[in-house]
């Protein structure tokens, strides 16, 4: 029967919660996540079943908001002052000159066609906790992200330095500012 991997329902511990499951896990808890189903007549027990619910704890998508919640805390967002940024004029001159840190733009497969910073390379910010490889050469190497405005730039950050990158800096203004400056794009 379904839930019978969860556990006996204890009285004892549960008075004010008549029925409630409790497993080795705790309270509402099954073998995937909680318990969110409540299964045949009022005396039965809650029980859960791993195919009610597929988006359990610890899927991508908790871990795509843990970021964004992340990245939103003190000194991660891409829009907060932070003393680690490169202006684009100072961008622009290091590509020049031929010691541009790594460049990654981090919008959309669309924005970054339509126009982005000379050498970028293109890897959208949902990606980046899979395809930090993509970016090539040593993880101390200096690596700047941007977004159009800022906040997909932050969790581009946090993944890049929880996936071992140590100096990873943002474009001041991002690329708004970019085309604000009227500083040259390269289009794909």
């Amino acid at each position: 029967m379904l839930g019978d991997d969860v556990g006996r329902t204890s009285p004892a511990r549960h008075t004010h919660f008549p029925g409630l499951s409790w497993g080795p896990r705790g309270p509402y808890q099954g073998r995937d996540g909680p318990v969110n189903r409540r299964t045949g007549t009022a005396g039965d027990r809650l029980r859960y079943h791993p195919g009610v619910n597929p988006a359990r704890p610890g899927g991508s998508l908790t871990t795509l908001a843990a970021l964004v919640l992340l990245a939103a805390g003190p000194g991660g967002c891409a829009s907060g002052a932070m003393t680690d940024r490169v202006t684009p004029p100072a961008l622009l001159a290091a590509i020049d000159g031929g010691s541009a840190p790594m460049i990654v733009d981090v919008r959309t497969r669309r924005e970054y066609e339509a126009g982005h910073v000379p050498g970028a390379i293109h890897v959208p910010f949902y990606t980046l906790l899979v395809r930090q490889d993509d970016i090539p050469g040593p993880r101390e190497r200096p690596v700047v992200v941007y977004c159009e405005h800022g906040p997909r730039a932050g969790v581009a950050r946090l993944a890049l330095r929880l996936t071992g990158f140590t100096d990873v800096r943002y474009l001041d203004g991002h690329m708004a500012g970019w085309r604000k400056s009227g500083l040259r794009e390269e289009l794909r």
